[in-house]
């Protein structure tokens, strides 16, 4: 949070604007004029960097909690001293498990539907010294009730089948992401999982439209890789601005 209120300041001290809160609901990227209209107004450009990242898989379970989350950043400091719910043991969980531990959380249960956690070996040796977490691997949540700010939560072992119900007050999922593409299909080339492909240049298919960060197809999807995309991704619209 501290190196993106870093990046926002510079970025303003340098004259850009940013709009926050504005929700795209359509883009025009064929046209010579591209054309972006969200909730609040439209935009015209000659180029586009497309970097809508990616977003959290859902649990695919209906409830009406407001208490089932997927940033541990953002919402983790609301359960100090109670008992959490990850569901997910790859590094994402395991790592956001440590963060929850960190901020005072008092107890984790964290179910994996695998047979073993998928984290790294040194995340989990880590969680391993931790002893108020539990950890149930070839466990899915199949139910979550709730009365009050209290959960209900139906496990249940994909070995045997059977089901046991815990009590916790928050639920923090982490089973994978899916990039956000959804405005741009049909237009921009994107690979079998939806992820835009691009040149080295950040070039889309499309002339003058551009893609940085998780969104884009890539092997790695770090922070650093992200804002080299990025800095490639602005000299490349820039360039092909001034071109025409």
């Amino acid at each position: 949070m501290e190196l993106m209120e870093r990046v926002k300041e510079q970025t303003e001290g340098l004259g850009v604007e940013i709009k926050e809160i504005e929700a795209v609901t359509h883009i025009d990227l064929q046209s010579k004029t591209r054309v972006v209209t969200t909730d609040e107004d439209k935009y015209s450009a000659k180029s586009v960097i497309i970097a809508t990242g990616r977003e959290p898989i859902k649990l695919s379970i209906e409830t009406e909690s407001n208490h089932v989350h997927y940033c541990a950043i953002c919402d983790g400091s609301l359960y100090k001293d109670k008992h959490v719910l990850v569901v997910g043991g790859g590094n994402s969980g395991v790592g956001d498990t440590l963060y929850l531990l960190g901020q005072g959380v008092g107890r984790i249960t964290l179910v994996e539907q695998m047979d073993c956690l998928l984290a790294s070996q040194k995340e989990q040796d880590r969680l391993i010294c931790c002893q108020n977490v539990k950890v149930m691997t070839c466990t899915e949540v199949v139910d979550i009730g709730t009365r009050d700010e209290q959960h209900s939560v139906t496990l249940k072992n994909t070995e045997n089948g059977e089901t046991k119900v815990i009590d916790v007050c928050g639920i923090f999922v982490y089973i994978g992401q899916k990039p956000k593409t959804d405005l741009f299909q049909g237009v921009l080339e994107m690979d079998k999982d939806g992820y835009i492909i691009a040149d080295e240049n950040m070039a889309t298919n499309v002339e003058g439209v551009f893609v940085a960060g998780d969104v884009r197809q890539k092997k790695i999807r770090q922070l650093t890789t992200a804002i080299n995309d990025g800095t490639i991704a602005a000299f490349s619209a820039a360039e092909y601005i001034w071109s025409t």
